[in-house]
């Protein structure tokens, strides 16, 4: 109990490797806890390093650059005529 209580009060996090037996106990989708887990991350992020709301605007594009740098190449096939 005292694990939840920390976790509550914002003294400890709660660990990423227990979300999805969360998502399950509650009823909701992974993926969206998983959302909201990582942004708690990153708005605690932005907090400590004293950041301007820019920043979220900047990790968006960085995400977008990354996922379409990674993003696999296809080939073009072409008929003969």
């Amino acid at each position: 109990m005292t694990d939840v209580s920390k976790i509550e009060n914002g003294r400890k996090k709660f660990p990423f490797d227990n979300l999805k037996k969360l998502s399950k106990f509650i009823e909701q989708d992974f993926d969206v806890i998983k959302t909201k887990f990582v942004a708690d991350i990153l708005v605690d992020e932005v907090k400590k390093y004293k950041c301007s709301d820019i920043v979220y605007s900047v990790a968006e594009e960085q995400s977008k650059y990354l996922r379409n740098k990674n993003a696999k190449q296809t080939t073009i096939k072409f008929e003969k005529q």
